[in-house]
């Protein structure tokens, strides 16, 4: 069980994403902190593993859709389309 912090400050949703999925992809992180969120879009789209993402900012549009299995928790506020067709988590 590890903990992974990565810092969205400056990051395009795009890469924010990539980054986020391959760190899914480690069994062994079992939560990742997402730092100076600031309008990203996407956050855990088509994720399929339990793990728990901490996100500190405001996520952008269409936060979990298409997720199924991970916990997302919003320590600020969030965008239009959370959970947006999202599966489970």
């Amino acid at each position: 069980m590890s903990a992974l912090r990565i810092d969205a400050n400056g990051l395009h949703y795009r890469e924010l994403n990539a980054r986020l999925r391959e760190v899914v992809t480690d069994a062994n992180v079992t939560q990742i902190d997402l730092e100076n969120v600031y309008g990203q879009r996407y956050l855990g789209t088509d994720l399929h593993r339990p793990v728990q993402i901490d996100i500190h900012g405001t996520p952008g549009n269409d936060l979990a859709a298409f997720m199924d299995g991970p916990r997302i928790i919003v320590h600020g506020n969030a965008q239009d389309g959370c959970g947006n067709t999202m599966n489970g988590g």
